[in-house]
């Protein structure tokens, strides 16, 4: 395994013991931010469509080519309420704020208490619950 790492540009070495703060913060958002969702939609190919057309005497069949987008979608599930994360507050609103920065369009933030029970809510209240398979 360590043999497949070196030399790699895109290795980025965990330590589970590391204290919190905004350089791993930063480091980690960033590595997120390079993921990259490809969906696959079918778009017209205009150029081979119409030189192909023109080759079979002015018959135009469509050609298909595939269009590939880049999208990613980050959701955040938060375990709201009680008090054990209280001595965390400060970490935890800086973790959101960058997060907030970084994913501003593709973020969506829901909620819970303790353990998701099938379903999160979309605010931090929790009055407004969203089922996990509206969610998925």
């Amino acid at each position: 395994m360590a043999r497949a790492v070196i030399g790699d540009p895109n290795f980025y070495p965990v330590d589970t013991k590391a204290i919190l703060s905004d350089d791993n913060i930063d480091a980690a958002l960033a590595t997120l931010k390079g993921i990259e969702d490809e969906t696959l939609e079918m778009s017209l190919d205009i150029p081979n469509t119409i030189s192909e057309g023109v080759k079979m005497g002015g018959l135009f069949l469509p050609i298909q080519q595939e269009k590939t987008q880049q999208k990613i979608q980050v959701m955040l599930l938060i375990d709201n309420g009680g008090y054990s994360m209280s001595p965390y507050i400060r970490v935890v609103q800086k973790l959101f704020s960058k997060m907030k920065t970084r994913f501003a369009h593709d973020l969506k933030v829901y909620y819970f208490h303790n353990t998701i029970y099938g379903g999160v809510y979309e605010d931090a209240a929790r009055r407004n619950l969203l089922s996990m398979d509206k969610l998925l």
